[in-house]
């Protein structure tokens, strides 16, 4: 009996700890969605004005989410040395696009937040999102690369890549962490948010 009360001591010791250890970025860091946020917004903003303008935005957004409000704080997480956390977390987001990098990002997402990017579809699509994200960042990579032009629809399809990037898949893995996001993305502790 002895052992089995160390045993589950020692796991919920190391459950908590890694649960810190996985919060402890977004703790941090609690405004770091504001940045992929104003991009959005910009994007939002300058559909009527240029679509090409608005995809580069919301292209940028989308990137940033997944680079650094998801990959890198899940990376830093992982990582239980804190004098390493940030390198390694560093030189994997240096890495994104790549498809190690990609694959990394897929399995976080399934792991910490039972998000298969995979196969997850926004609501009456047939496409994944993983797919869409690839086709807006090549649109976007057209655009600044070769001054290529796009089509509202286009645009439109990256400004709702982006929002259920920000607004779903985000929350879910703050939420997976027992965090919570408020409306305005910003991250709390758990704790609901006084209004």
């Amino acid at each position: 009996m002895e052992d089995q009360y160390l045993t589950q001591v020692t796991e919920e010791g190391v459950d908590a700890f890694s649960r810190e250890r996985l919060q402890a970025y977004y703790v941090d860091n609690p405004a770091l969605a504001q940045t992929p946020l104003r991009a959005l917004r910009t994007a939002e903003g300058l559909i009527d004005v240029s679509a090409s303008a608005s995809l580069v935005f919301a292209a940028s957004s989308l990137e940033i989410t997944l680079r650094d409000v998801i990959l890198r704080p899940l990376l830093h997480g992982l990582v239980h040395n804190e004098a390493l956390a940030s390198y390694v977390a560093q030189c994997a987001v240096e890495r994104q696009g790549t498809k190690s990098s990609n694959r990394l990002l897929v399995a976080l997402l399934q792991e910490y937040a039972g998000v298969d990017l995979s196969t997850y579809c926004r609501e009456g699509q047939r496409v994944t999102l993983w797919d869409e994200v690839g086709r807006a960042t090549k649109l976007r990579n057209d655009v600044v690369h070769r001054g290529e032009e796009v089509t509202n629809d286009d645009v439109r399809t990256a400004l709702d890549v982006s929002t259920v990037l920000l607004h779903e898949i985000f929350p879910a893995v703050a939420q997976a962490l027992d965090l919570t996001v408020d409306e305005d993305l910003n991250i709390g502790g758990g704790e609901p948010t006084q209004e």
